[in-house]
């Protein structure tokens, strides 16, 4: 092998790494660390933008093979190969110790893969009580009727591009205002950056598969996106927010099986989420897989 290692690039956002590592996790159809996932963390607002430099990139004749990412911040570290390199995982787990430690630093490693558990323990790491779920739903043949309360209707982003109301449900969905944050009150920079967001999107972003639930007075009171690439053979839910004031009507509910009948119909066989909340059991997700964080022993 000859394998070369570079940083990625320094600059956060859409980038020409951002989409070599897109790529490189749908073409192996990677899980845990999903190209959706890593879609939603490259314009996520609590990216640590400042960091993304320290992530690290492996390639052999211009072909990437392996990438140390993180997820929005330098505490869970991936550590991802194609089939056949697993043998760089030492070199990398060496250098997320170097470049991508923090206080919280961890390895997220799949439960079964005890090439991976084999050479953390080796070079001195420990599993965790910590896990992170992953539940998955086989669409074939269900039913995603879910009928909505009167004055309610679902639309897509692609359908109502109204970026300012897709922001206000998801920081109002999330908690934000409870948590003391105050209300959705954007800058006037921040508003410039709504404006203009549909512009800057991943080109990868389908906003069909984008789903709101549309309330009487016009607001958006429910959210869910779904992602799907074609090469792979699944879709992934991320995120997915109630506003406070709308909760208990079934519309969270309602804008996820939207979101499953539009990937099942564009041939997803199955929809990841990275959750195991007892509201995507309720939908017919079941446990697929966990990941623990492992750490350096004495931690």
């Amino acid at each position: 092998m000859n394998i070369g290692f570079r940083p990625y690039t320094s600059q956060a956002g859409i980038t020409e790494d951002y989409f070599r590592v897109y790529d490189f996790l749908a073409e192996e159809g990677l899980r845990g660390y999903t190209y959706a996932r890593w879609a939603w963390m490259a314009t996520h607002s609590y990216l640590q933008r400042e960091n993304v430099g320290r992530m690290g990139l492996w390639e052999e004749a211009g072909r990437l093979v392996a990438a140390a990412l993180f997820d929005c911040s330098l505490d869970d570290i991936f550590l991802l190969v194609r089939p056949g390199y697993e043998c760089l995982r030492p070199e990398m787990i060496a250098y997320a110790q170097e470049r991508l430690a923090s206080e919280h630093f961890a390895l997220l490693i799949a439960e079964g893969d005890e090439t991976f558990q084999a050479q953390a323990a080796g070079l001195g790491y420990r599993a965790t009580p910590s896990v992170e779920r992953e539940a998955v739903l086989f669409p074939d043949g269900g039913a995603f009727d879910n009928p909505l309360p009167e004055g309610y209707r679902c639309v897509s982003l692609a359908e109502r591009p109204d970026f300012y109301q897709y922001l206000r449900v998801l920081y109002r969905g999330f908690d934000h205002e409870k948590n003391g944050e105050g209300p959705f009150a954007p800058s006037e920079e921040e508003r410039a950056w709504i404006q203009t967001h549909a512009q800057s999107l991943d080109p990868h972003e389908n906003l069909q598969l984008k789903i709101a639930v549309e309330a009487p007075d016009g607001s958006f009171a429910a959210f869910a996106g779904l992602w799907y690439d074609a090469r792979t053979d699944f879709a992934v839910v991320e995120p997915v927010a109630t506003d406070p004031d709308h909760r208990r009507k079934g519309l969270g509910r309602a804008a996820v099986l939207e979101g499953v009948r539009r990937v099942a119909d564009l041939g997803a066989k199955a929809v990841y989420v990275g959750s195991d909340q007892p509201f995507y059991y309720g939908l017919g997700f079941q446990p697929y897989r966990s990941y623990v964080r492992w750490v350096r022993r004495g931690r």
